[in-house]
């Protein structure tokens, strides 16, 4: 059988598109935000990326 060799951090990308995709359906179905424009929709997609990025950045400094 031939093993398949997974490029290093693909379970971290992983992890950080789930992540923001779960809190941006959150936002949509758990807050009473009201939306008036696509500029408010843009940003509300990219708002959870930063921070996420930055806690798994620094969770890839904390060895095991």
């Amino acid at each position: 059988m031939r093993k398949k060799n997974w490029p290093t951090h693909s379970i971290l990308v992983l992890a950080i598109v789930a992540t923001w995709i779960k809190t941006y359906i959150v936002y949509h179905t758990s807050f009473d935000m009201k939306i008036e424009n696509i500029m408010q929709q843009v940003i509300l997609f990219i708002n959870p990326l930063s921070f996420i990025l930055f806690i798994y950045g620094i969770s890839l400094f904390f060895k095991i």
